[in-house]
């Protein structure tokens, strides 16, 4: 069973690093097979193997031989893993909406990684899903979250009216404090925060600005995974 869910997840991890790098160049999302990013040529299928076609192929393309990015065999393994992980046979209903969650932060976050953009049918999508999800099973707003959550948003909006803040980002913590709270949400910009600083301070050396869906991803999946019950 846990090898079942480890491929499947894997499976979706392959689709969603690949979805997320054709979401850079929009004219190939019109294609339809798979292809080597140098030599251009389509892939078979068993080139397409989640994790193992990369081991046999000993991370080289299998026509031109120049190297695979070994990132998207590290997503594969990561959702693999989590669809494993997350399991558990007495709560159905809640492991799928937590690896529903899982894949849909992930893809927002490869796509802001990629672009500093995100599609807005996705962002919203996901979140309507969430919400949903969230005032049928586990619902935690209330009427004092209200009037925190109100001018909260009014400064994220004024934060990304002078370009302090993405338009995405203002949008996924609206999402977040629906499902989530006022409290939880806060928790989440907190942990998005502390990894985005960081990141900043270890990799970041040129002081460029940073895809920040990634971290807010990180903290309000954190936060899901601790108040769904």
């Amino acid at each position: 069973m846990y090898l079942f869910l480890f491929l499947i997840g894997s499976c979706f991890g392959s689709f969603i690093t690949c979805y997320a790098y054709r979401f850079k160049f929009p004219n190939l999302l019109k294609k339809k097979r798979s292809f080597c990013d140098t030599c251009h040529r389509f892939l078979k299928p068993w080139h397409l193997i989640p994790i193992l076609s990369f081991i046999f192929l000993r991370g080289k393309c299998a026509y031109c031989k120049q190297p695979i990015s070994f990132f998207s065999t590290i997503i594969e393994i990561l959702t693999g893993l989590f669809f494993v992980i997350s399991y558990s046979p007495t709560e159905n209903f809640t492991y799928i909406f937590k690896c529903f969650l899982f894949i849909w932060l992930l893809l927002i976050s490869l796509q802001d990684l990629q672009t500093k953009t995100v599609s807005a049918s996705i962002l919203y999508l996901g979140g309507l899903c969430t919400l949903i999800f969230k005032s049928f099973y586990s619902f935690t707003f209330n009427m004092i979250d209200a009037f925190l959550i109100i001018p909260f948003l009014l400064f994220l909006l004024g934060m990304n009216y002078i370009n302090k803040l993405g338009s995405a980002d203002t949008i996924l913590i609206a999402i977040f404090f629906g499902s989530l709270g006022f409290l939880s949400t806060l928790f989440s910009i907190l942990i998005a925060s502390i990894t985005a600083i960081f990141y900043i301070v270890i990799f970041q050396k040129n002081h460029q600005i940073i895809a920040f869906i990634p971290f807010l991803s990180f903290g309000g999946l954190i936060m899901h995974l601790i108040t769904i019950r």
